[in-house]
């Protein structure tokens, strides 16, 4: 029992951390517990969405860029989503999607920014590039798609 105590106790205390960590910057999309997917390149009607999320949210920021957020609010869990880039008004022979499970491990453990993973699902494989967030800067990480 003391043992839980003592977690849930240093939890509060990271989470407190993370929301100052958090109001330093004015920018929402700059917090080491949130993750950007960002697409470049590939021309006109590609989108990025997210299709279903083991842990956490996603939100559309624009057409070729989505933020993954943990929802928990002891931040058990970095997002964890898959996401679909596809082509809105292709025809038959260019409709190609790209579809990867993204996600990051949870921002505040050794107070630093949690691993971003990549995982290739389906479809035909694109570049991307990871960065990975900064607990003691507020800053998010990110996985950036190039479509050719």
């Amino acid at each position: 029992m003391k043992i839980k105590a003592a977690l849930l106790s240093l939890t509060m205390i990271f989470g407190l951390a993370l929301g100052f960590a958090g109001q330093a910057s004015a920018d929402p999309t700059a917090q080491c517990d949130i993750l950007n997917v960002i697409v470049e390149g590939g021309g006109e009607g590609w989108f990025v969405k997210a299709n279903s999320c083991r842990h956490g949210k996603a939100s559309r920021v624009q057409d070729k860029w989505i933020l993954l957020e943990p929802v928990d609010e002891l931040a058990l869990y970095g997002p964890d989503c898959e996401i679909v880039i596809y082509k809105q008004d292709a025809d038959a022979s260019d409709n190609i999607g790209y579809v990867y499970r993204v996600g990051q491990g949870i921002c505040h453990a050794k107070l630093k920014a949690g691993k971003i993973h990549v995982e290739h699902l389906s479809g035909k494989p694109a570049q991307y590039v990871v960065k990975k967030g900064s607990f003691g800067q507020g800053v998010s990480g990110s996985v950036t798609f190039t479509l050719p």
